[in-house]
């Protein structure tokens, strides 16, 4: 599909003029989108009695800004007191602020606490009016009440006013939205968010599974999974809500009127979240993985605190969701969570998780293995340090180089920083294998020892450490190394090789010097020792000056060989 059939098929949803807007988290979908069947709730002619009185309550919550309470996050009502109304339903003491009506997404739907007398509890109340739109709610609401899972929002019941306006009594939640949570904006949110840190996030993520695992069960798939669709509660409930433009993908479920997959053939659901096949409208294409890979956007968004699109313009960012690229990944994030972001986020569905069980494994597995993700990133984080410090200890030694000469203060603090990372490198090892040893199929750690080792031998052998870079490299033998670090430790053994090839060279030449001087000295004292006893025994015979010239001759001789002998 090139471009201008992609912007052909969104104008069909939505206006030319919001494609410029930088409305990249809402979530779009088709306005004609129709359901299996009409849904009837109640019979024309029923009314209801207007006998009792309202309650009066206080409402001090808000789900603009402050707490969330009810269905979905993109919903709010006002912090205005309550008055007294007339009961709109002989269940439900209704209340409703003094504004009346919140408009959401041009709709006049409402949100508000009431008080049910039969079960005596505070419930949410959604007011619908008839309307067309009346039909999707409902449609929405029968989705929700059908999946009953600890983790989706429950609807406790229907109900209709005297002027015709449908009520959905909801639980009500105190709390927040997820998003709330991950970009507080009030001194509140930013309070609660400091309770939530990496691990905390993992485990909302894996009850968000529990409950779209639950919903795949039942045939039914999500499509606009986010941290707005979640609420947290006070005391740690999360509920999924945003059912909206959930469909079917199993063909035989008929206990709920929802739309079949194969019927979509416009896009839907939300910009900076959505996978290509809900970019493009190919319905035939929505699956489980399709809520899989909003699972891994998700999770993308608890590590970098931000969605996977962040493009401003709307239209960019459905182009970036049609090609399905990969958005970049921090580093500093944990590796396997980052390989499980991006299995989930593949561009086609076939080579993402095919279970939301497969998912959840995953993460899960992170938790149970926090204790070893831990060890093995301070262990990384000092095995850094140590490389940057090393970096710098070369650069200094290169300056002086050019010097020409070393200061005593200075062949000190070299040799002080020296056995300072060679105690870094010892530490960072350590750590590696004991994080590895925790979680044996924690590849950071296992990777991460054998960069240290590796960069611990080189380190060694440019000290002149021979033997103390070979034991790491007889450590690196024993341990499972890619074919990058065995080429990078064939070439350092072929180094330290070359250097004893070099040093033996040396030594032999060395005594070979000293050996043949060793024979002129003791030739030159021989030949002293035979002038003397010559001179004692045949002094007679000898003319004194020839005697002291072959002695002349002999000193000479002997102080020419030490000489050489310094010289060597």
């Amino acid at each position: 599909m090139n471009d201008l059939e992609f912007k052909s098929l969104w104008t069909k949803v939505i206006d030319k003029k919001i494609l410029d807007s930088d409305k990249i988290s809402h979530t779009y979908k088709p306005n004609d989108m129709t359901f299996s069947n009409d849904i009837t709730v109640f019979p024309t002619h029923q009314t209801f009695s207007e006998q009792n009185t309202l309650v009066i309550k206080n409402i001090d919550q808000t789900f603009s800004g402050e707490k969330t309470v009810g269905a979905q996050t993109d919903e709010t009502f006002s912090n205005e007191k309550t008055t007294a109304l007339c009961l709109e339903s002989p269940d439900i003491n209704f209340q409703k602020n003094d504004q009346d009506i919140q408009q959401v997404d041009a709709q006049t739907d409402v949100i508000s606490q009431a008080w049910q007398n039969k079960l005596k509890r505070k419930v949410s109340i959604k007011k619908i009016p008839s309307t067309s739109h009346n039909n999707k709610v409902l449609t929405e609401a029968q989705v929700t009440a059908y999946l009953e899972h600890p983790n989706i929002l429950p609807i406790h019941n229907i109900e209709e006013n005297a002027q015709g306006q449908t009520l959905l009594v909801m639980k009500l939640l105190e709390g927040y939205s997820w998003s709330q949570l991950l970009h507080p904006q009030t001194e509140e949110q930013k309070n609660k968010s400091k309770q939530y840190n990496l691990s905390a996030h993992i485990r909302i993520l894996t009850k968000v599974c529990n409950a779209v695992r639950y919903a795949h069960s039942k045939g039914i798939v999500h499509c606009d999974l986010k941290p707005e669709n979640v609420l947290i509660g006070n005391y740690g409930e999360v509920l999924v809500i945003g059912w909206g433009i959930a469909v079917s993908v199993d063909n035989d479920v008929k206990k709920v009127s929802i739309l079949y997959k194969d019927s979509i053939c416009e896009p839907m659901g939300t910009p900076c979240y959505m996978p290509p096949e809900l970019a493009e409208g190919r319905g035939k294409d929505i699956s489980t993985t399709t809520d899989i890979y909003l699972l891994g956007a998700i999770l993308y968004e608890i590590l970098h605190k931000s969605a996977p699109r962040k493009n401003k313009n709307l239209w960019n960012t459905l182009l970036e969701a049609q090609s399905g690229t990969l958005p970049k990944f921090d580093g500093k994030n944990p590796q396997n969570l980052i390989n499980t972001c991006q299995r989930a986020m593949a561009k086609h569905t076939h080579l993402r998780y095919q279970t939301v069980d497969e998912f959840q494994m995953e993460i899960e597995s992170f938790l149970s293995n926090q204790e070893s993700v831990v060890i093995s990133d301070e262990a990384k984080s000092n095995l850094d340090n140590c490389l940057e410090r090393m970096k710098n200890l070369n650069s200094e030694i290169v300056k002086t180089k050019k010097k020409s000469f070393f200061t005593k203060r200075q062949e000190k603090q070299k040799e002080k920083l020296k056995a300072h990372l060679y105690d870094m490198f010892i530490e960072s090892i350590f750590g590696f294998k004991n994080a590895s040893e925790i979680w044996q199929e924690n590849v950071e750690a296992i990777q991460g020892e054998i960069t240290a080792r590796l960069e611990y031998a080189n380190f060694a052998f440019q000290n002149a450490d021979t033997n103390l870079a070979l034991s790491q490299l007889e450590k690196l033998d024993e341990l499972d190394t890619t074919q990058k670090n065995k080429e990078e430790i064939s070439e350092l053994y072929e180094k330290i090789a070359r250097d004893k090839r070099d040093v033996y060279s040396k030594i032999n030449h060395h005594t070979h010097g000293v050996l043949s001087v060793t024979i002129s000295i003791i030739g030159a004292c021989i030949l002293f020792v035979v002038f003397f006893h010559a001179f004692i025994f045949f002094s007679k015979w000898i003319p004194s000056p020839v005697f002291e010239v072959s002695i002349f001759i002999a000193i000479i001789i002997t102080l020419i060989k030490v000489a050489s002998i310094k010289k060597r």
